[in-house]
Order: structure tokens, then sequence, then C-alpha cells
């Protein structure tokens, strides 16, 4: 489960592109801070029609859902860990957390308390769909074994 904090544009020599302060809840119940970015899943000119002069662009390519074009290329709706830049911890430290906010430049854009909050959701939002998973297996009673 992911939530998205923030969002800023960086560049580079060779474009600019959309990274987001991400914050991720883990399965054995630790956490990781992240920048996240869209993946590039293809070039826009693919999909350019010379007849129409329009670019035609799909909802979805190779599975993943398309959230539109950025810098002449097409990427996804989803937002991985593309960068170095991770900090995974197993308690909420605030100290480290914002240590690592600033050393990544994120820290005028969210605050240790804003990870804070967002984890409490995240781990919210997990006892929700677990208890709806539950309460759905033991209404099914003899069809929850299939």
């Amino acid at each position: 489960m992911q939530e998205i904090l923030a969002e800023r544009e960086a560049s580079g020599m060779t474009g600019t592109w959309d990274e987001f302060l991400c914050v991720e809840l883990n399965d054995d119940q630790s956490f990781t801070i992240y920048t996240g970015r869209r993946e590039v899943l293809a070039e826009a000119s693919d999909f350019y029609n010379e007849d129409t002069e329009e670019y035609e662009i799909p909802e979805e390519i190779d599975g993943q859902a398309v959230w539109g074009v950025k810098d002449d290329c097409v990427v996804s709706e989803s937002v991985g860990d593309f960068d170095d830049a991770t900090l995974k911890l197993a308690n909420l430290d605030l100290e480290v957390i914002k240590a690592w906010l600033v050393e990544t430049n994120w820290i005028e854009d969210a605050s240790a308390a804003d990870v804070k909050r967002a984890l409490v959701k995240l781990k919210g939002s997990k006892r929700k769909s677990e208890r709806i998973a539950w309460s759905l297996r033991n209404s099914l009673g003899g069809l929850a074994w299939q």
C-alpha cells in the first residue's frame, strides 16, 4: 500500500520528469519512504497517426495503465521506486525521517509528521481491507475453502 505525499518536477540533460514523495507500508509492518517516478512505457511518437495528425495513446501498454504523456514519453499510471534514495524503517523514528527528507530535498514539501500521518492512514486502510477480506471469507461459509 502506497501513499503519495508530495510531487515535484525534476530535470536533467535528457528531459524533465515528475518525482513523488512516497510512503509504502510493507507486509512485515515496516515502511519505506522513497522518491518515486512514473515508468516510461513508450515514446509518444510511436502512437502518432499521420493521417489524423494526432496522437492515439492507448489506455494500456504491456498490461500497465497509461497516465499520459510527459516530455514526449508515454508514462504509467503507477508510481514506482526508481531512485537510490530509499529509506526503510521498522519503527517510526521522526529524527531519521527528517534527516532523510533534508538529504533528499523533500523537507520543503513534507515533514516527518506528514510521513507519520500517512503511515497511520495506510495502517488503517490495511486493517480495513483485512477485515473486509475476513468478513467475505466468513460470509461464504462452506465455499470459503475453494
